[in-house]
């Protein structure tokens, strides 16, 4: 089967992924934002910035990259270990459409990604261990364990990844490639929390010049220096013109909620492998989501750039890649009323950086991960 109409089974399956897990966007949610204008005096109980707030934001907006980096990734390198057969030895090396490339290890179970196109720089070193089953009708259910390890741009590992997928591949009447998958993300230091992510899309696989399908994706964890746990699970429309990678790729979205609740409550489900629920919070925020990247791969050049908008509580996320050597990005956090800045960040493409809030306070950004 080819996807997109792509030259190989690996290729066409790893730019349907990218369309998928590249540009899914995680967005934001706020609350109690706003504040400090006409002379009003806060309450003293109250912060001027809701920090929970900025935390809820950033933690869905940096979904997107998260999704695109991290899950794509992954299901990028289950494709290879389920569809390349039987090995001995190290496998050659394979560069992807816009950068980066893949290659099996010594032996099936051993993937690997890499930030450059000769194999020479390591993004994710992975052990998988997929199992197929043919369906009624001639699908394929690949259903695959994995963990693995995530390298910072200097060679250092940044954190570890234990994830649970299943990819349906329907290759008669409509063609299509479903795929959901859960995670937990953990990065590296006794002091960082995981982080549970979640993944499901419905990609098609016609011959159409142009396409539009569904993807949602989640996220949970605790922030211990807020004393909350937050959760976003944000559904978004895709729409791809899929006759050259150089083509950019738009999303949007506005069926998207974000809960909160005590230190531990949250857990990251998938129904059924059809929906995904952020189960023990209540509800906190609604959000929209618009954006566009500039390609469809791994590390998208400029323009791309997205923003998340929590008009209920009047915050805006906005993060956009700012150079195309190192494609590394700036992010920012404004309140809609004042245009005020209330939270910084720079991260490079690993998703490595340190974001600045309102109050001062900083944290570490870990493959588009927050730290605690």
């Amino acid at each position: 089967m080819r996807l997109f109409g792509s030259t190989t089974i690996i290729t066409s399956m790893g730019v349907a992924l990218t369309a998928c897990v590249s540009l899914t966007v995680a967005a934001c949610g706020g609350g109690g934002g706003g504040g400090g204008g006409g002379g009003a005096v806060p309450s003293p109980t109250a912060p001027s910035h809701n920090l929970a707030a900025e935390r809820a934001l950033a933690q869905t907006g940096l979904g997107i990259a998260l999704a695109s980096t991290v899950l794509r990734s992954q299901l990028l390198i289950v494709v290879r270990a389920t569809f390349s057969g039987t090995q001995t030895g190290v496998a050659p090396c394979t560069s992807l459409p816009g950068g980066g490339s893949v290659r099996s290890g010594a032996t099936i179970t051993t993937q690997m990604v890499f930030y450059d196109a000769a194999c020479s720089q390591p993004f994710v070193v992975a052990q998988t261990h997929p199992q197929m089953t043919t369906l009624p009708g001639g699908a394929l259910r690949v259903v695959t364990s994995e963990t693995a390890t995530y390298y910072g741009l200097d060679g250092t590992p940044i954190g570890t990844l234990d994830l649970s997928e299943t990819a349906v591949v329907h290759s008669s009447g409509a063609e299509r490639f479903d795929l959901s998958g859960l995670g937990v993300f953990k990065p590296v230091g006794d002091a960082s929390l995981p982080v549970q992510l979640g993944l499901i899309c419905a990609i098609p696989a016609s011959g159409a010049a142009r396409v539009s399908f569904a993807c949602s994706d989640g996220l949970a964890q605790d922030f211990r220096s807020i004393g909350l746990a937050v959760g976003s699970v944000t559904a978004l429309t895709l729409s791809i013109d899929t006759t050259t990678v150089a083509a950019p790729v738009g999303f949007s979205g506005t069926d998207s909620t974000v809960v909160t609740g005590p230190l531990g409550s949250l857990t990251l489900t998938n129904a059924a492998g059809t929906s995904l629920v952020v189960q023990g919070g209540m509800p906190y925020a609604s959000f929209a989501t618009s954006g566009s990247a500039g390609q469809f791969v791994l590390f998208p050049p400029t323009p791309t750039a997205w923003t998340v908008t929590d008009a209920a509580h009047g915050l805006q996320f906005k993060i956009a890649v700012v150079n195309n050597t190192t494609r590394s990005l700036s992010m920012l956090i404004t309140q809609l009323r004042s245009g005020r800045s209330l939270a910084t960040a720079t991260i490079d493409k690993s998703g490595t950086g340190t974001i600045t809030y309102s109050d001062g306070s900083t944290s570490a950004i870990t493959a588009w991960t927050l730290a605690d």
